[in-house]
């Protein structure tokens, strides 16, 4: 391992400032613009595509036109099918990220590490953990559901300590319920901070979703998910959106083991490896000193002796 590549490991594994995580944020959007791009433009269009064909159905069982969904009284006498549309436009959206959340997460932990990320395997980590991190999603909606009809803030707080579990399955391979433990586990006493660093990358991303869909694209919010030009056009920022908000939540999760458990580099690649079938992707870039101990490389001498 070079001179340049430790110290930028040092840099890496250092706890992380508010400042300084978001200055890392773009940092490896820069580095990795191009495939995580790729991927949130994947993600868009898969959610564009699939909503789409449900709307030649939707439209005309709900009679609404999206049109009028402008005027109070219009809306106000189809809410019924307004929510429902919505509510099932989210299910599509949980679906879809279920698996496409995967591939970015596994991406952005390969450029922290140093890693060229690699397409091919970033979707199939990603399919191969969409089950467990769909039925987590779906497993903590529902909890963070039933919190918020008492007073809300017990359906928050439940939402802010489950906060990691997609990094969590990706990076560490755990399963629904232990996922959901060791985000819970890894954020205890750090509830303040994660919420507070959530509620300013939402405020942000909301507001750049805002601007570019109601002023550059001069499309009514209201009624857009009711028509393809609407949906397709509410989609676009999507794709600037999505990989931002994926870098904070896994730098977050990262700057927590560090914190927690002096996380390092070595570690980390020794997930990467363990959590994805892919370990011979990963085993050159430990030390070699550690590696010799490393499970992986036990593996290694497994699969050598049995040849």
């Amino acid at each position: 391992m070079s001179s340049e590549q430790d110290n930028n490991s040092d840099n890496n594994f250092n706890r992380l400032s508010l400042g300084a995580t978001l200055q890392k944020t773009f940092h490896l959007y820069a580095r990795g613009f191009k495939i995580l791009t790729t991927l949130s433009v994947l993600t868009m269009a898969l959610i564009g595509f699939t909503w789409c064909i449900l709307l030649v159905s939707l439209i005309p069982f709900f009679d609404i036109e999206a049109d009028k969904l402008s005027d109070p009284n219009y809306l106000l006498a189809h809410i019924g099918g307004f929510y429902a549309m919505i509510g099932i436009f989210q299910l599509v959206c949980v679906v879809i990220a279920s698996v496409m959340t995967g591939p970015l997460i596994r991406a952005i932990v390969d450029l922290y590490i140093g890693k060229q990320p690699n397409l091919k395997h970033c979707l199939k980590v990603g399919v191969m953990r969409a089950p467990t991190i769909f039925c987590t999603s779906f497993l903590s909606f529902f909890l963070v559901t039933f919190g918020m009809i008492f007073l809300m803030f017990p359906g928050l707080y439940i939402g802010v300590r489950l906060f990691f579990v997609g990094p969590i399955i990706i990076v560490e391979g755990l399963g629904i319920f232990a996922s959901m433990k060791r985000s819970w586990d890894l954020i205890a006493g750090s509830w303040c901070y994660v919420f507070c660093t959530v509620i300013f990358c939402q405020i942000f991303l909301v507001m750049l979703n805002v601007v570019f869909t109601q002023i550059i694209l001069g499309i009514d919010a209201t009624g857009a998910l009711f028509s393809v030009y609407g949906t397709l056009a509410s989609l676009v920022p999507g794709i600037i959106v999505n990989p931002i908000f994926s870098i904070v939540m896994t730098l977050m999760y990262l700057n927590m083991r560090i914190e927690k458990e002096g996380l390092n580099q070595n570690e980390l690649i020794r997930n990467m490896g363990e959590a994805g079938a892919l370990e011979n992707a990963y085993t050159p870039l430990l030390d070699e000193e550690d590696f010799e101990e490393s499970p992986l490389a036990l593996n290694q001498q497994l699969d050598l002796e049995d040849v």
